[in-house]
């Protein structure tokens, strides 16, 4: 079998554009696994669905290289990792962030939950849980204006009713 080297693809300058906004230098490895999770539009892959597609691509790269840089992708907020269960274990899952304007009615400053189980945005309406969240946030030197994800594993169902309108 013949390995081709990893080659820049046409239109790849946003991706380099997004890696060096975020203070990362665009080296091949790292644009092509970004390509790939832009190319999946939102869908969730494991680092072996980045290393097939590379490797069925012709673009040979280690698995180990995946994990890294992906691992750098997720530390500067490009790329968003979930875990996923299934079968008694664990397993690490990567989407490209995407850049999602504020929903109308969010006033400045406003707080909203997402609900990756449900897919769905909930506004905290409540001044004082919104005042409470926030300053949880800060305690954990996240400044506002920031983007943040908060895991919560072990709770009981918080999903509302089908036919109510979730509101928090």
């Amino acid at each position: 079998m013949t390995r081709r080297a990893l080659t820049p693809a046409s239109g790849d300058e946003p991706l380099k554009e997004a890696l060096r906004r975020a203070q990362l230098k665009p080296t091949v490895q790292m644009v092509a696994t970004l390509r790939v999770l832009a190319r999946a539009e939102g869908e969730w892959l494991g680092g072996e669905d980045i290393y097939r597609q590379l490797m069925m691509s012709g673009q040979p790269v280690s698995l180990a290289t995946i994990y890294r840089v992906v691992k750098k992708l997720v530390s500067c907020g490009i790329v968003v990792r979930m875990w996923q269960e299934q079968y008694g274990s664990r397993r690490a899952l990567y989407c490209q962030r995407a850049d999602e304007p504020a929903p109308a009615g969010l006033p400045p400053g406003g707080l909203r939950i997402r609900d990756s189980d449900a897919n769905v945005w909930i506004p905290v309406g409540d001044k004082n849980k919104c005042e409470i969240l926030l300053d949880a946030l800060r305690q954990c030197g996240i400044s506002p204006g920031h983007r943040c994800e908060i895991e919560i594993d072990g709770m009981p169902d918080l999903h509302p009713a089908k036919h109510e309108e979730p509101q928090c």
